[in-house]
């Protein structure tokens, strides 16, 4: 916000919402087998965002 970016969900939901996607995946990923890792959000999170905003998920998604 205060770099005056674009990727904010009141000024460009959907670029936000592929951008938080992207950083939600790199972090499951990122977690080696067998460490525990909490997230408190998840990826059907930004599904149910996306169909809140009215466009679909993401191509990477589906």
């Amino acid at each position: 916000m205060a770099t005056g970016g674009e990727i904010l969900p009141w000024k460009n939901p959907k670029l936000f919402q592929e951008e938080i996607l992207r950083k939600r995946i790199a972090f499951f990923e990122s977690v080696p087998d067998g460490v525990v890792a909490f997230a408190d959000r998840g990826i059907p999170d930004q599904l149910a965002f996306a169909r809140y905003k009215g466009f679909g998920a993401p191509e990477f998604q589906v």
